[in-house]
């Protein structure tokens, strides 16, 4: 990409495809218009994007196809939210959920367990069974949308998922929000344990009591001059993708002379 006002020196971002640094964007029923705008003049910032929740099973194929390629002529991967895997699961079908997510053109799918409880074993069958059975890659995600969750355990999900084939897993976002704020502990915790580049850090919204704009761009800040501008970070608003970015390459109002 050529940009102006080259002659300012600032970090450089690697070029997509990235396999650190990445941002993905939460897709809550974007039409497809406004979605292709925000591509077009975001798109090289964007490297996933999840059709939240079981939104994918809402829209019309049609419409869905033509969102994943869009995504797909972005250089994005779309991916499903996780939560309609649980549903699956609990309906005895994750067999016929994964077949279909390729045969509608995902190869990227997200295993959670957000709402359904999976145990280590049920939910590393699971990543083994879309990878082995069904040639799909697979976010893994750890943490309740509910419940607090030990951090020890929180770690052990992590690297038992990566185990298994996970390519990369998200971490609850939930889990960071203790009565509406950021909890830094819990990640300065994680990071002792796991490699930052193998899991994503996901920011909360709309759907989690008490958390407000400033204290999701407060995560934001936080994450990239704490862990880096290569932090990988998940959840992100398509309004925020460039102000997250801004914040990468120290443009922001993180910027420090």
């Amino acid at each position: 990409m050529t940009r102006a006002f080259s002659m300012i020196d600032i970090p450089t971002r690697p070029v997509k495809p990235r396999q650190m640094g990445l941002t993905m964007m939460i897709d809550w029923g974007i039409p497809l218009t406004a979605q292709q705008d925000t591509l077009a003049l975001a798109g090289d910032f964007i490297d996933l994007a999840k059709i939240a929740v079981g939104i994918s099973g809402l829209l019309s194929e049609e419409m869905l196809r033509a969102k994943l390629d869009a995504y797909r002529a972005a250089g994005v991967e779309p991916f499903p939210g996780g939560m309609y895997v649980e549903l699956a699961h609990k309906q005895g079908k994750t067999d016929a959920y994964f077949a279909e997510c390729k045969r509608v053109g995902y190869s990227l799918v997200e295993i959670s367990d957000n709402v359904v409880h999976f145990s280590p074993e049920t939910r590393s069958r699971l990543i083994r069974q879309a990878v082995e059975d069904h040639g799909l890659r697979v976010l893994g995600e750890v943490g309740s949308k509910h419940v607090e969750t030990d951090p020890a355990t929180l770690v052990a999900d992590i690297k038992g998922s990566l185990e298994a084939g996970a390519w990369k897993v998200f971490v609850e976002a939930a889990e960071f929000v203790v009565k509406g704020g950021f909890d830094t502990g819990l990640v300065e915790y994680i990071l002792s344990e796991v490699d930052a580049s193998d899991i994503l850090f996901e920011l909360p919204g709309h759907w989690i009591a008490d958390v407000h704009a400033h204290e999701i761009y407060r995560m934001m800040m936080w994450l990239v001059e704490h862990v880096g501008i290569d932090v990988n970070i998940g959840n992100v608003a398509s309004s925020e993708v460039i102000p997250l970015e801004t914040l990468r390459t120290h443009v922001g109002v993180n910027m420090k002379l």
